[in-house]
């Protein structure tokens, strides 16, 4: 017979990600930024991140909660960069110059 030790921290931390999920709902930050200003955009990129490790700050020795994390913080950051670049883009197609 054997016995199965340390579920509970294991269940622990199942649990500490379903709680940081939901302190994930809902708007979680307005980043405004003008495309054209790569500083603006990087300004915007550092402010969505704070804003995903504040909701999360409770849970910093989690392992699975710090993956999910960064996996957010890559996935908006990704989405910044692409808004923007669309952005630029439509502007330069109407003749705004960046210069």
């Amino acid at each position: 017979m054997f016995q199965i030790t340390g579920l509970g921290r294991l269940t622990s931390v199942f649990e500490e990600l379903g709680d940081s999920i939901k302190r994930l709902k809902g708007k979680l930050c307005e980043a405004r930024f003008d495309p054209t200003k790569p500083g603006e955009v990087q300004a915007a990129i550092k402010e969505m991140e704070r804003a995903v490790d504040g909701r999360l700050s409770e849970f910093q020795e989690n392992p699975l909660v710090q993956q999910l994390a960064t996996g957010i913080k890559q996935r908006f950051k990704q989405e910044i960069l692409q808004r923007a670049s669309e952005a630029r883009r439509l502007l330069t197609g109407i003749g705004i110059s960046f210069d």
